[in-house]
């Protein structure tokens, strides 16, 4: 929860203006989700709702409580994918940016772990990115179509072609057993983003 009150990447903006639109919601839809029957039920203090000015504020006055948790702690624990990874049993692409404004980089080790450990996940991490951005070019607006468009079309064509490589008519030319397509034919992959810069030797 620290993380969301740090300033790097410009999260506390991200953050206000997400708390800022959630409280929009809560108030624009007052008439049932403040109203008299729910503020009793949940103990809901409308002045605390509508003062909060983050997001661990609101969670703690609304979400945690409507929601059935004891605190706010206990609701980001639960909302939090770091403890469902090890229950993933299907292959698994994480594509992650260091710059995200709300899933920071100290947070990425977990994933990194996973991928490790786990010969049916790849991890993509690239420098730049935001949070569901990965937007490219154009001066004034961003390219319509970004580099993870691409990435993900580029991602899926491949296992496409492994797939119909490993089917019973091409068996012959298939190089693994199994005829699904499997992320074990990469391995655990960390990508190197080409923006990077070199690290220089000592």
């Amino acid at each position: 929860m620290v993380y969301l009150l740090q300033w790097q990447n410009f999260r506390r903006f991200y953050l206000y203006i997400m708390t800022d639109n959630y409280r929009n919601i809560i108030t624009r839809h007052k008439r049932m989700l403040l109203s008299p029957e729910l503020k009793s039920r949940y103990n809901l203090d409308e002045n605390m709702i509508v003062s909060a000015g983050t997001l661990p504020d609101l969670d703690e006055a609304y979400s945690r409580k409507v929601h059935g948790f004891n605190s706010v702690t206990e609701l980001y624990k639960w909302s939090s994918s770091a403890f469902y990874l090890q229950n993933i049993k299907t292959p698994m692409i994480f594509i992650n940016a260091r710059d995200d404004p709300i899933v920071p980089e100290p947070l990425l080790p977990i994933i990194r772990e996973f991928v490790s450990s786990h010969d049916k996940a790849m991890y993509l991490e690239l420098s730049h990115g935001g949070h569901l951005g990965f937007y490219e070019g154009g001066l004034v607006y961003a390219n319509p179509v970004t580099w993870l468009d691409r990435a993900l079309a580029a991602l899926v064509g491949g296992l496409l072609m492994a797939h119909h490589k490993c089917e019973p008519a091409a068996r012959d030319r298939c190089d693994h057993p199994d005829p699904e397509p499997d992320l074990d034919l990469l391995q655990p992959v960390i990508y190197t983003d080409p923006l990077d810069k070199p690290k220089l030797n000592a």
